[in-house]
């Protein structure tokens, strides 16, 4: 079973507030208390068009004896006994008068919740909130690309690999591995020629060469023999 939304009891100051926003008027589960000194001799026809639309949600509490903050006493008696006939209700005073926020407070405390508004602007803002904006859609995460597989060494360099394999000490720069390439393969390659097959051997992931131009072979040597006695 669906439990009914609170009622909103709304207390208007009309002698300090005379500004009334007739679209806020009969606003779905509010009622509209009006407090109102006797000075107070006429009200707008189209104000009074909008309240008699609404007549059983509207109350005119028309004050006959003047007196010093007689309307402001006014309203807090009428709050108080709603707030004690409707202990779930949500209440509200449209009035620029600061000094109800002493009351304000002391019903909080009395776990009433009760709020004060400056004028029916304000009221309206907090009767039909503005519906809160949807947060954006998570970003989609990156789709990573995956490496490329390392290619596979020419049949020079392969042959290069296979020397470096069933070696027992390896050159530890990349200067001394180009020289070594250009050696341990017959003196036939330049310094330039040696220096693509190593860039092969990196790029099949065999061997790895630093900032520091040291070499990193990423495979085992060859075990070193013991000498016979």
């Amino acid at each position: 079973m669906n439990t009914p939304p609170p009622v909103n009891h709304v207390f208007v100051d009309f002698e300090n507030v005379h500004e009334i926003d007739p679209a806020v008027i009969g606003t779905k589960s509010t009622t509209f208390t009006f407090l109102i000194g006797p000075e107070k001799k006429k009200l707008d026809l189209d104000v009074v068009d909008k309240l008699l639309a609404h007549a059983s949600a509207v109350h005119l509490i028309r004050l006959a004896t003047k007196g010093k903050n007689a309307v402001d006493f006014a309203l807090a008696y009428y709050l108080g006994q709603a707030a004690h006939a409707d202990p779930v209700g949500i209440f509200h005073i449209i009035s620029k008068d600061c000094g109800f926020d002493p009351l304000v407070r002391h019903l909080e405390g009395k776990l009433v919740r009760v709020h004060r508004h400056a004028s029916f602007a304000a009221l309206a803002d907090r009767l039909q909130p503005k519906p809160a904006t949807p947060p954006p859609p998570p970003a989609a995460k990156p789709v990573l690309a995956r490496p490329p597989a390392p290619s596979a060494p020419s049949a020079v360099a392969g042959q290069l690999l296979e020397i470096l394999t069933g070696s027992v000490s390896r050159p530890r720069t990349r200067k001394t591995l180009t020289r070594h390439a250009i050696t341990v393969l017959g003196n036939k390659l330049s310094e330039e020629q040696a220096g693509r097959l190593i860039n092969e051997l990196c790029a099949s992931g065999k061997i790895a060469i630093n900032a520091q131009d040291k070499v990193e072979y990423r495979f085992p040597a060859a075990p070193a023999t013991k000498s016979s006695a």
